[in-house]
């Protein structure tokens, strides 16, 4: 005589649940991960831009004091290398990539928007970056310190808080300088 036993091949209806509620946990953990990589990785590149443009700033008011330099050398003339910086401290500038003089005088231009590979002053309208650069001219002999501040995705108050106290230029406020 035979017995013949059936075997039941396959899952129970538990396994195939349990087996379905790991899997997505797994995908929106994992989809949650590339989410906030993403994110953070826009973030940090507005914050290397911001630092960019900064940096830019000061270099472009150097650039301006060095051509006042070569200037009085060729010429021979008693050219002050300061020659159009503003007087006194907390001067507020707009300033370009190719500007060869500094804009201090009235409100500054100080939203930026890229336009042909690279970021200008705009007059008026929505722009991600703003820089306003801040010249403090010293006693003799004649110095200059500057600041370069650039902040994004924020409503700047550079006629306020950053113009009076540096100390609110933080990444939490999205400025840099």
């Amino acid at each position: 005589m035979h017995v013949v036993i059936h075997q039941r091949h396959g899952f129970t209806l538990g396994e195939v649940i349990l087996s379905s509620f790991l899997l997505t946990a797994g995908i929106l953990s994992v989809s949650a991960l590339i989410t906030n990589a993403y994110r953070s990785s826009l973030e940090n590149q507005d914050v290397i831009v911001a630092s960019e443009l900064a940096q830019e700033g000061v270099e472009i008011v150097r650039n301006v004091r060095d051509n006042n330099m070569i200037r009085k050398i060729k010429t021979g003339t008693p050219a002050e290398v300061f020659d159009g910086f503003p007087s006194g401290s907390s001067s507020r500038c707009s300033v370009d990539y190719d500007d060869t003089t500094l804009s201090c005088t009235g409100t500054p231009r100080t939203g930026l928007v890229k336009t042909g590979g690279f970021f200008q002053t705009i007059v008026s309208g929505d722009s991600h970056f703003e820089r306003l650069v801040r010249i403090d001219m010293g006693p003799s002999p004649p110095t200059a310190r500057v600041l370069s501040f650039v902040t994004w995705n924020a409503s700047p108050d550079f006629s306020g808080s950053i113009s009076r106290n540096i100390s609110w230029c933080t990444l939490s406020h999205q400025c840099v300088y």
